[in-house]
């Protein structure tokens, strides 16, 4: 073992904000319901009542503030009772919305920690 196994290699991770909204994941045919944990620029952690595995290709579904919004997913990791789906935007608008949601979202809370990536495809309110 070297030296340089002991450390851990630094990977991006876009900052998360707690939320609590209902959501379906459509897949294969499959509806699967579920409750979203926390939200980030880039995806969901939530919590779903059935079995997907990692890889999965599908839409999320869940209304916000404006409306519904149906967003094109793959399921990321599975962790305990947890699913992490990552968002394959199709557009800049798609990104926006999710980006004014999370906005949205931290402006009625107290919480912190929602970071800007000014001039960045990952940009994050």
């Amino acid at each position: 073992m070297t030296i340089e196994d002991n450390f851990r290699k630094f990977e991006y991770r876009p900052s998360r904000i707690a939320a609590g909204f209902d959501l379906r994941f459509v897949a294969e045919g499959k509806t699967l319901n579920g409750f979203c944990e926390d939200l980030s620029c880039e995806g969901i952690r939530a919590l779903i009542d059935g079995f997907v595995v990692v890889g999965s290709l599908g839409r999320i579904i869940f209304g916000h503030s404006t409306g519904t919004l149906d967003l094109e997913a793959q399921v990321a990791y599975i962790d305990d009772f947890h699913v992490g789906f990552v968002f394959l935007f199709q557009s800049p608008w798609e990104r926006g919305i999710i980006n004014s949601l999370m906005a949205s979202i931290h402006r009625s809370s107290s919480e912190t920690g929602i970071v800007v990536y000014p001039n960045s495809d990952r940009e994050c309110i």
